[in-house]
């Protein structure tokens, strides 16, 4: 039985895989979880999940109160993050946390040399080259949970020594045939109505900026060491992604958009499982797909710099991305704004090229910095 412990248990990605698990008791055990603030959510899960030990939260005051409820599971929280990941010393740990904040505990994993199933994207944008060199060199595997990720892992295995391209496929996200007119004038509730997915306020954000796809670029860069990568506009969500051969086939990955089957996929080490659910193929009438518009080129030209650039080049676009949608979703800043504050970012940040844990720390923080103080003074 395969021990698991899941950071950022209460997000989207995290409870797709509690649902999973809740099915799967004889081969997976639940043995840690974390989430953020969101206390009546992690009680629950403890309720479901009789095998966990150990738990992380946020909140100390909610830690001495579970503590005494739950006397059979150890609680961590506040900067205790690292300590939970050592105590589960469990045989896989799910990253699905958004945003910075897991990026160390992915890094503290495959230091203890276990197996990493990843969502969190911030962990390869920003840990790049460093994270895949330490990586290299512990006995820890790293396998994706991105469904445009798990598509190419699936599409390349035995054509590897084949391949031209890696695609990407992109749905647009709602603002997909906008034009740059239309877009100035966007609300928050605009670009929260994603047309295929149900995902969180943040990671809905990215996909309508289509910055999620600029982090998904550098993903693909890093986890398969291939720098052809292309972006195709496919609006329906049914292929997840393709790959490009050398003898001009394509192949592609085509199944219904359920996170449930790539989460799957990560935790049997990239093997595919049995799964219930299943696409009528009898049923689709029409596959679209085509090249990003102008506009959406510019923007997508952010994942090639990264790529180019390397060093602390990712750190900055999503320190300073994760600053921009915290602006928009609370209403101070338009929309067409994040690309504003993203571009500010990079001409006003040092680039570092060989990055130390240290490095990306440091550029985090010096961004977030920036920005803060950018906007007090524009606020005078």
């Amino acid at each position: 039985m395969k021990k698991l412990a899941i950071l950022g248990a209460s997000g989207s990605i995290g409870r797709q895989t509690l649902d999973l698990l809740k099915n799967n008791k004889i081969e997976y055990e639940l043995i840690g979880v974390s989430i953020g603030k969101n206390i009546g959510v992690l009680q629950e899960i403890l309720n479901n999940f009789s095998s966990i030990k150990y738990a992380y939260l946020v909140d100390e005051k909610a830690k001495d109160e579970l503590s005494i409820k739950y006397k059979n599971i150890k609680f961590f929280c506040a900067d205790k993050m690292q300590d939970f990941i050592q105590e589960c010393n469990a045989d896989m740990y799910v990253n699905a946390l958004v945003g910075f904040v897991g990026v160390l505990p992915s890094f503290k994993v495959i230091e203890m040399n276990k197996n990493l199933a990843l969502a969190n994207k911030e962990t390869l944008v920003c840990g790049g080259k460093l994270f895949i060199k330490k990586l290299k060199k512990s006995e820890s595997k790293l396998f994706p949970i991105d469904s445009e990720h798990v598509a190419i892992e699936k599409c390349l295995k035995g054509n590897r020594k084949n391949l031209k391209t890696i695609i990407l496929t992109c749905s647009g996200g709602p603002f997909c045939d906008y034009s740059y007119e239309q877009l100035q004038t966007v609300s928050k509730d605009d670009a929260l109505k994603h047309p295929t997915w149900k995902m969180g306020n943040k990671i809905s954000i990215d996909s309508a900026t289509l910055i999620n796809k600029v982090f998904e670029i550098a993903e693909a860069f890093y986890l398969f060491n291939y720098s052809k990568i292309k972006i195709l506009i496919h609006k329906e969500s049914l292929v997840h992604s393709l790959i490009e051969l050398n003898d001009g086939n394509y192949l592609l990955d085509l199944g219904i958009n359920d996170m449930q089957i790539p989460i799957s996929y990560a935790l049997k080490n990239n093997k595919r499982a049995n799964i219930n659910k299943s696409l009528n193929i009898y049923s689709i009438s029409n596959l679209t797909f085509k090249e990003p518009n102008q506009f959406q080129k510019k923007i997508l030209e952010l994942g090639y710099l990264i790529i180019k650039k390397g060093g602390n080049l990712g750190t900055i676009i999503n320190a300073a991305n994760d600053f921009a949608v915290e602006k928009f979703l609370n209403g101070e800043i338009k929309f067409l704004d994040i690309y504003t504050i993203i571009n500010y970012a990079i001409d006003k940040t040092k680039y570092i090229k060989n990055m130390s844990l240290h490095d990306i720390i440091s550029t985090n923080d010096f961004v977030k910095d920036l920005l803060k103080n950018y906007f007090d003074k524009r606020g005078q």
